[in-house]
């Protein structure tokens, strides 16, 4: 379930576009946008039907002034800006960087968007995640000490000989896409960081603006080609993925001003869907292929 083939293989951005462009009808105006949305590893699966860089992509380059998109929880709000695969560094130090994929905005708010397509389903399984302990593990420890996330632990890896890093897991040893789980803490720590270290964004003007961090997955409960049984799985996953996620980001939620003085990161904990939580235009190409024409707010040009 979720699976496709790698894509074509090709060897320059610029044929990627093309193709990309020709398959799906879009306009020469979205190349710098593609561009963006195409860097670093994700120019390597961008030509894949199952990316979910591909599809946030799709889904959300038209945003603009004259095509602003609505989002649950916000409502009748429009975002009319977006920029793909932003950076942030998670700490003052040299590294890691946390990459966010989707970032839409207006004059008054920010929203980091997290952007998934199959991946809580190709990886919902009982393996938990590994994390950099010199990256991860003083931020983990506010998260998980003193009673934690319920039914989630993190803790050292059973190799003794390991000691550089940490794991997460549900404390029952259920499945859960655990990395989701992670990515989501790195995207705050990225998001907090900025916010409270006074440090400019070199890609985005966030002075004096709210600033949220949320995660959208495709929903493939309704898919109508998967059986029966295939929809029962894609519901499973994702509920279960839906409720982790929900507990790991109320808790993140009570870690907010814990730098005095400092602005808050606006998580929600509301698991979004391409389906239901969106409204805007698509291209009828990418909507038709993808089963979206007949969600509500959905439109194609």
């Amino acid at each position: 379930v979720g699976k496709s083939s790698r894509g074509i293989d090709y060897s320059e951005a610029l044929l990627k576009w093309d193709a990309i462009k020709n398959f799906f009808g879009l306009n020469e105006s979205a190349h710098k946008l593609f561009d963006q949305a195409a860097t670093g590893l994700e120019l390597g699966r961008i030509t894949q039907l199952n990316s979910s860089s591909l599809f946030a992509f799709l889904f959300f380059h038209s945003v603009s002034k004259g095509n602003g998109v609505k989002i649950d929880g916000f409502g009748d709000e429009l975002f009319t800006n977006v920029a793909f695969e932003v950076s942030n560094k998670m700490d003052e130090g040299r590294n890691p960087v946390s990459h966010i994929d989707v970032v839409l905005y207006n004059e008054m708010k920010v929203i980091l968007l997290e952007c998934k397509f199959s991946e809580y389903l190709e990886h919902y399984s009982c393996s938990p995640a590994n994390a950099s302990k010199k990256a991860y593990s003083a931020f983990y420890e506010k998260l998980f000490d003193n009673g934690g996330i319920e039914g989630l632990d993190c803790g050292e890896l059973t190799d003794p000989n390991n000691k550089q890093w940490v794991i997460l897991k549900r404390k029952d040893g259920g499945p859960c896409y655990f990395d989701g789980l992670k990515q989501t803490i790195a995207h705050f720590m990225g998001a907090q960081g900025i916010l409270n270290s006074g440090r400019r964004h070199k890609d985005l003007q966030l002075e004096d603006k709210e600033l949220h961090l949320a995660e959208v997955v495709f929903d493939f409960s309704n898919f109508d080609s998967l059986s029966a049984k295939e929809r029962e799985v894609a519901n499973t996953a994702f509920k279960t993925y839906a409720k982790f996620h929900k507990k790991l980001c109320d808790k993140l939620n009570s870690l907010r001003n814990r730098v005095p003085g400092g602005r808050d990161v606006i998580v929600h904990s509301k698991l979004l869907t391409y389906q239901n939580d969106f409204k805007l235009k698509l291209p009828p190409a990418f909507a038709d292929l993808y089963q979206l024409s007949n969600r509500p707010g959905i439109k194609t040009n």
